[in-house]
């Protein structure tokens, strides 16, 4: 997908893709991926968003490491790890 299917007005995100998840706890939703360089604040994160409302998404970086170095989801199950990896290969993350 190309365009996001939910609203985001962050000018300082970047999209980078919507993904539908295939198994495990957020099986079925469609996620709308974002990397935020946080702009002045440069307070840089990675944001999933399920839904048009204002609370309708998760986010953090730290979040995506902790899942990743626990091993708590496999890679393909959680939208933050995905966002996190994606976001990575693109070097908007060292």
């Amino acid at each position: 997908m190309k365009k996001p299917k939910y609203a985001h007005e962050c000018i300082h995100c970047i999209f980078l893709g919507s993904v539908k998840i295939k198994s495990g706890d957020y099986r079925g939703k469609l996620f709308d991926l974002y990397y935020c360089s946080g702009g002045k604040s440069k307070h840089q994160t990675i944001i999933a968003r399920d839904g048009n409302k204002e609370y309708e998404y998760m986010s953090g970086i730290e979040i995506a490491k902790s899942i990743i170095h626990n091993n708590s989801y496999n890679v393909d199950e959680h939208p933050l790890v995905i966002a996190y990896n994606i976001a990575k290969s693109k070097s908007f993350i060292i």
